[in-house]
């Protein structure tokens, strides 16, 4: 039976890796009940640009970030900002009277889970990485339920009140997995996205990108070496909303290059093989489109744990950064092509470490230990 309909604030923060599981688990949800989403993030957001084209409300908030460092010209202004985001929560629910607040490590979800706090509104923090962000670690103690991605990820939080044996309690973090986008579960034939895109039936695609906003070393690296590269594979090559195109002065016609993609189902379709970092949600995509990958994590960050889980369960190939070199690719993609049994097990092992169904666990987490509804 359908519950009555409710209102869902889903916090971002600015880049697309908070908000991007979020709107994976509105689009399940609403195929499940009628549920009215309002996304929150700052002005020029990822969070912006995406609720318009899922066609949800979106309310900016001004807030400040916090940081594990303390120098810096950034964090002289962020109490203030913070306040401001603090006291545009406590108006934005007052008004939309949400009955849940879902995040998902942004910074914005700091002021709006305090408040929500305060107001006696259900709050969920979902861990995407390896590694305990900052902003899920400060509300942590304040959310009703904590989600992860990695199932190891459910020892790194406190749960029940976080002395004593009530950190043992399995009452408060559940391992539900990283939601991705449904259509990325119904791809079209093989054939099709080939012909839609217009590449060769019988040469392998290589898809190529560093995220939405691209990765320079990863878009130098294909430009420097396309003709080596395009010896065994054809390359698709996005290169980022934020990166420019390049020129160049011969025709390269098993290279493709785009700036930005809205719809990634095509493009994971033509792939034989992904060239990408490790963020959660491409990993999360990788693993529903069934993609095998090289993995690039972005050096000194929170990519590089997710890349040593990668790793340690076969699920990816994982190249250091400053490792990028073309003939140690080619050896790669050679293998992978020689190899169809290890591309097999690599899927098998990712999917295994991020599960599948992860907006239905999360959806049914919510549902009979957030709103009591069974």
């Amino acid at each position: 039976m359908k519950s009555k309909s409710q209102t869902i604030f889903l916090l971002g923060g600015q880049t697309g890796g908070p908000i991007t599981p979020l709107l994976a688990l509105a689009e399940y949800w609403q195929k499940q009940e009628t549920a009215k989403f309002i996304v929150l993030d700052v002005k020029n957001s990822a969070g912006q640009t995406l609720a318009k084209n899922m066609d949800l409300d979106f309310k900016r908030i001004i807030t400040g970030k916090f940081r594990r460092y303390w120098w810096g010209w950034q964090n002289i202004f962020s109490p203030v900002l913070v306040l401001i985001g603090l006291l545009q929560s406590a108006w934005l629910i007052a008004k939309y009277k949400p009955s849940l607040v879902i995040g998902a490590g942004g910074y914005v979800e700091v002021p709006v889970i305090f408040v929500a706090w305060l107001f006696g509104i259900k709050r969920v923090i979902h861990q995407q990485d390896a590694g305990v962000s900052l902003s899920n670690a400060l509300v942590a103690s304040l959310a009703n339920v904590i989600t992860t991605s990695f199932k190891k990820s459910t020892k790194d939080f406190p749960q029940g009140s976080g002395f004593g044996k009530a950190y043992l309690k399995e009452n408060k973090v559940y391992w539900t997995g990283n939601p991705a986008r449904e259509s990325l579960s119904q791809l079209p034939p093989r054939a099709e996205a080939i012909k839609k895109l217009e590449l060769q039936e019988n040469l392998p695609v290589l898809l190529v990108f560093g995220g939405g906003s691209g990765s320079l070393a990863i878009n130098n690296f294909i430009w420097d070496n396309i003709e080596e590269l395009n010896k065994i594979v054809q390359v698709v090559h996005i290169v980022g909303g934020k990166q420019e195109l390049r020129t160049f002065s011969e025709n390269l016609p098993s290279y493709k290059q785009l700036d930005f993609v809205k719809d990634m189902s095509l493009y994971y379709a033509s792939a034989d093989y992904v060239l990408c970092r490790a963020g959660l949600g491409t990993l999360s995509e990788l693993a529903v489109t069934a993609k095998p990958a090289i993995i690039i994590p972005m050096p000194n960050t929170h990519q590089t744990v997710n890349s040593d889980l990668i790793t340690q369960a076969g699920a990816g190939i994982v190249l250091d950064q400053a490792d990028l070199d073309p003939q140690v690719v080619l050896h790669i993609l050679k293998r992978l092509m020689f190899e169809p049994e290890k591309q097999k097990v690599m899927v098998q092992n990712l999917q295994e470490l991020l599960p599948l169904q992860s907006a239905h666990n999360m959806y049914t987490v919510i549902k009979s230990k957030v709103l009591d509804v069974k």
